[in-house]
């Protein structure tokens, strides 16, 4: 009876102290991160298109990045989906984001913010604003409608993936794009 005592009081230690049950967790500490044309100025667009929207988010710290969380400012800015949780030091991610214009007109800004070890206060921000103008009332037929959209969007997208000054949208500061690689190439941490 003895013996079956000192198990069952081995057993009940062992359990509660988590010896079978113990997982291997590390402390991330906080990374430095630096995100190409933060700030955004796009053209006017009409009512009801859609703005996509690529940031590419570099990890210039010594600690893998971990996004615990993107909100954006309004219900009208939406994700795909395939929002990368983990950037490892030295590597970069892309953020994908999609503005759907039907519930604006005028002069909008939004805001769009990614939590997670992010130094100082564990917050980036990327801004971005537009003026949406109403469309005009025409009286074009469903098929003319749809060749113009196809050739606006045929278009957009030679913007989208153009180069320096074909991008679409306009920043603050003019040659972000090498300003961006110099420090990214020069600061990176070596694997």
């Amino acid at each position: 009876m003895k013996r079956l005592l000192y198990i069952f009081i081995i057993t009940a230690t062992a359990i509660s102290s988590g010896l079978g049950l113990s997982s291997c967790r590390k402390e991330v500490g906080t990374t430095a991160i630096f995100i190409l044309d933060s700030i955004r100025h796009y053209y006017p667009i009409v009512m009801g298109e859609e703005i996509s929207m690529i940031y590419r988010v570099a990890n210039i710290g010594k600690e893998p990045l971990v996004i615990t969380d993107i909100q954006p400012s309004c219900g009208c800015i939406v994700t795909d989906g395939n929002i990368e949780g983990i950037i490892p030091p030295g590597d970069e991610g892309k953020l994908s984001f999609t503005f759907d214009t039907n519930k604006n007109v005028g002069y909008v800004r939004h805001t769009i913010r990614i939590y997670g070890n992010i130094a100082p206060n564990g917050m980036a921000q990327m801004t971005f604003d537009c003026n949406v103008v109403p469309s005009t009332n025409s009286s074009v037929d469903y098929e003319e409608n749809y060749y113009e959209r196809h050739a606006r969007e045929l278009a957009l997208k030679g913007l989208i993936d153009g180069g320096q000054g074909q991008k679409g949208y306009f920043t603050d500061e003019g040659g972000s794009d090498r300003k961006y690689d110099r420090y990214f190439l020069h600061n990176a941490p070596k694997r």
